[in-house]
């Protein structure tokens, strides 16, 4: 199984910049595509279906090879930023609207049941506090970089295939 976590990113960090709706400036280096410094506002946490654990943003900046390609899908600014990828995540000083209202004006095409995603581990509901589907992630004691996180009863999370 794939390390939950890497160096640059702890999942209390990013459950953090979720919880204070904190804009995360992440240096992301994709196997193929841009590398270098993205901000994006995380809505969920979790793992692909391949098993990486991963987060699912919304690109404020245009620094996406994938933007300008002219495929209509790739013009939404929703991505997949998988873990492993990025190199660093910090706070940015802006925060973001989470509100059902703003997300329908300005962040169109949000799936809020994130199929494209394996597991949820945490995510963002429009006009609510994020919740932790799998289980309450915040009870758990905080891990360290490379660490994978426990549910409440001690037993690590996996990912549901």
């Amino acid at each position: 199984m794939n390390n939950l976590l890497n160096e640059a990113a702890s999942s209390n960090q990013i459950i953090q910049m979720m919880k204070s709706r904190r804009v995360a400036s992440i240096d992301y280096a994709p196997e193929d595509g841009i590398t270098g410094y993205r901000y994006i506002e995380i809505y969920a946490y979790g793992t692909t279906k391949a098993g990486n654990p991963c987060i699912i943003g919304w690109l404020r900046n245009d620094y996406s090879a994938t933007l300008k390609s002219g495929r209509k899908n790739d013009a939404i600014r929703w991505r997949i930023f998988r873990i492993d990828k990025i190199r660093a995540l910090k706070y940015a000083t802006q925060t973001y609207d989470t509100t059902l209202k703003f997300i329908s004006a300005e962040r169109p095409e949000l799936n809020l049941n994130y199929r494209n995603l394996g597991s949820v581990f945490y995510k963002i509901i429009p006009d609510n506090e994020p919740t932790a589907p799998i289980s309450d992630i915040k009870a758990a004691p905080k891990t360290s970089p490379g660490e994978l996180p426990k549910k409440p009863d001690g037993d690590t999370i996996t990912t549901n295939k």
